[in-house]
């Protein structure tokens, strides 16, 4: 997903430069960032998701744990 991003990102800077020269179109211009932000909301989506997984995990170790610092809570 990442590498999809980065290559959308660089399709997306080339119709820019084009675009700043004339020769760009801007209908798909806008198609390509349309694209692009989608595919930031998933990655961000799939990153939230992992830390969620990791702190489902965490919790009930923690929670458990005696030995936490006085006044510190899960």
């Amino acid at each position: 997903m990442r590498q999809a991003n980065e290559e959308l990102r660089a399709s997306n800077t080339a119709l820019r430069d084009a675009n700043a020269q004339s020769l760009g179109d801007a209908g798909l211009i806008n198609t390509a960032m349309e694209a692009e932000i989608e595919g930031l909301r998933a990655a961000q989506a799939s990153d939230q998701a992992q830390v969620n997984a990791v702190l489902a995990k965490l919790e009930p170790l923690l929670a458990n744990a005696r030995n936490l610092p006085e006044g510190e809570e899960v």
